[in-house]
């Protein structure tokens, strides 16, 4: 082969494999190609430093699994809108302070919600239930399908 044939033959692999990467947007489970969402702001009903935050996993523009912290209470609400024998498995970091790092954690914990359970609401208090998240600690989190390793990102929130 040429170096011309070789060019053209690694520039046409190329081609082929940026193809299949823009055509896998999100992750897939069952034929379903998820997209991460996660948002996050600044509390208005809670002191302090406090942020709020959500993460998605999206398919056809509707939220099949999702959590939403709510720093004023310590409140989360999660959901599982697919029925597919698969929980909504939401994974929770509480942290010692403000601080994002493996070194200052608090609490870890995983919360469980399935399709029938609708809308739960789990007043968080800290993910263990020993008592109340400090105002001001940072709250990290992200939801998945139970018994994959499809999650969105993780988002970030201050109680």
């Amino acid at each position: 082969m040429t170096i011309r044939g070789t060019a053209k033959a690694l520039s046409s692999i190329a081609v082929v494999a940026a193809i299949g990467l823009c055509a896998m947007p999100g992750t897939a489970h069952a034929g379903v190609v998820y997209q991460s969402r996660t948002l996050s702001g600044e509390s208005l009903t809670d002191a302090g430093s406090a942020r709020w935050a959500e993460a998605h996993l999206i398919a056809d523009d509707s939220s099949l699994y999702g959590a939403k912290f709510n720093p004023d209470g310590e409140v989360l609400t999660a959901w599982d809108r697919m029925a597919d024998g698969h929980a909504n498995r939401i994974e929770m970091i509480v942290y010692k302070g403000f601080y994002y790092d493996s070194a200052f954690v608090a609490d870890r914990d995983t919360i469980y919600v399935a399709s029938a359970d609708g809308n739960k609401t789990h007043n968080l208090g800290s993910p263990d239930g020993s008592g109340d998240i400090p105002e001001d600690r940072g709250v990290e989190f992200r939801v998945c399908v139970n018994e994959t390793s499809q999650c969105s990102d993780w988002v970030r929130a201050v109680s």
